[in-house]
């Protein structure tokens, strides 16, 4: 074993990442030396400090309370069909220049190195370009300004709308920290008497209409002068605009956290892939569990593999592209979306097979398949009766198959190709199935982040359409 700091500080990186009970177990008998500390103890002190939450049932619970305090009206003279009680009020049309204050960003000159920051220097100023903004609020940019390049620049206080302007129109933003931004945006500082998070919504709203305004030139920009033109029906009570702003930061801040929680899920599972599955110098990985010790094996898939076979389907019309009682086995195929299902057939030709790509754009794309299955012209099967099609030996091979694929107009990782294929695996099937249980568990524990993240994206957006004009 290694005496590595450098797990112990991966490990602490994800403290806020939920996991199954199932993954706690066993991750607390993972056993490596950091140091003057075990592995065991790191690994339970993230295990015990952890926020651990399954989410499907808590966030949407959370976001069916918030919709009984609305009610929902016919749509009437151009007022949206969800309200909070107790408004009435009618909507009415702003120009943006009504609203607040406009500003087109700017560039300091990139050829003055003294008005742009160095990684050691200790004041910096944020400058923001369409490519930073990925969230409802920004804070912080991967270009910074000196204080002299404060100077030249273009600058709103926080609380402003940041909303691109040219090619990427509707990536937009409020920034959190005084900032400075390039001429694809416009700001928008808001007067008293408007809410900014609604304005946010409302914009974001109105994105194909803004697309629409900037359409008559070749380059799809929206000017200062289309910019401040532009109207957003908004409602004529403060208060509503509040209420309705601080809603959808709510749903927001949940989606945020959800994407977080998902990115440090993903993050967890290509560290512990990494330090568990994959053989160092000395013909173990960094992390075992406890009571393993033997050196791992070396050796061809044709070696660990039984049969390697090709999936029949070739005729996707015969298959239901929903799950009924008569189709009911998954036809898996060389695409990514929908876990790679490309409909559903009524008979059933492997069970708890490994399959890869064969062709294509993901060609080597490795995948565990649970249960009864179908596969496509394009889709290979590797079948073992000694335990070796299974998870973990899946996780090893997606990171290394593509590697073998052809360098041709369609990449090809053929059969012949892939039983040559040399990977290391434990000399027993039980340490496998301990590594099985585990990333069975993240696996699960993704999908229903992934599955929950995209639940959440459809009810902002249904909410969107119902409670703004």
């Amino acid at each position: 074993m290694f005496a590595d700091k450098a797990i112990a500080k991966t490990l602490s990186k994800f403290k806020h990442t939920a996991t199954a009970e199932n993954a706690n177990s066993k991750l607390e008998e993972l056993r490596f030396s950091i140091a003057k500390y075990t592995a065991e103890q790191t690994v339970r002190d993230f295990y015990l400090e952890a926020n651990f939450e399954l989410v499907y049932q808590d966030k949407l619970l959370t976001f069916e309370k918030s919709i009984r305090y609305l009610s929902e009206e016919k749509p009437k003279n151009n007022l949206p069909k969800l309200r909070f009680p107790g408004f009435n009020e009618s909507y009415q049309f702003f120009e943006v220049n009504e609203i607040g204050k406009v500003q087109t960003g700017n560039t300091p000159s990139t050829k003055v190195k003294e008005y742009w920051s160095r990684e050691d220097d200790q004041r910096k100023h944020k400058w923001v370009t369409p490519s930073d903004i990925n969230s409802p609020t920004i804070e912080n940019t991967k270009r910074t300004l000196t204080d002299l390049g404060w100077e030249k620049a273009r600058k709103v206080p926080a609380n402003s709308l940041l909303i691109t302007c040219i090619a990427s129109i509707g990536k937009n933003t409020i920034n959190t920290v005084p900032t400075s931004f390039n001429q694809q945006i416009n700001s928008l500082t808001a007067k008293k008497g408007f809410d900014v998070y609604y304005l946010l919504t409302s914009f974001n709203k109105n994105t194909k209409k803004l697309i629409r305004a900037g359409a008559s030139s070749i380059t799809n920009i929206v000017n200062k002068t289309q910019f401040e033109s532009f109207t957003l029906r908004l409602p004529k009570d403060y208060k509503e605009q509040q209420k309705i702003g601080k809603f959808f930061k709510e749903v927001d801040d949940k989606i945020t956290s959800l994407q977080n929680a998902l990115s440090k899920s993903k993050e967890l599972k290509r560290t512990l892939i990494y330090k568990l599955l994959f053989v160092q110098n000395n013909s173990q990985p960094d992390l075992r569990f406890s009571g393993f010790n033997k050196y791992w094996k070396k050796g061809e898939l044709y070696s660990i593999f039984d049969y390697f076979k090709i999936g029949k389907i070739d005729n996707i019309s015969r298959l239901s592209q929903e799950k009924t009682e008569e189709f009911r086995y998954p036809v898996y195929s060389s695409k990514t979306s929908n876990n790679g299902i490309c409909g559903y057939f009524d008979t059933y030709s492997f069970e708890n097979s490994i399959t890869w790509t064969t062709d294509g754009e993901y060609a080597g794309d490795v995948k565990y398949r649970e249960g009864k299955f179908q596969a496509s012209i394009h889709c290979g099967i590797m079948i073992s009766n000694r335990g070796f099609s299974c998870v973990s030996i899946a996780e090893i091979l997606n990171r290394i198959a593509y590697r073998y694929a052809t360098r041709a107009n369609i990449p090809r990782v053929g059969m012949g190709t892939l039983k040559q294929i040399v990977i290391s695996y434990p000399q027993g099937t039980e340490e496998l199935q301990k590594l099985n249980c585990l990333f069975t568990d993240i696996n699960n524990l993704i999908y229903t982040y992934e599955a929950t993240l995209k639940q959440h994206k459809k009810f902002k957006q249904a909410l969107v359409q119902r409670m703004l004009v």
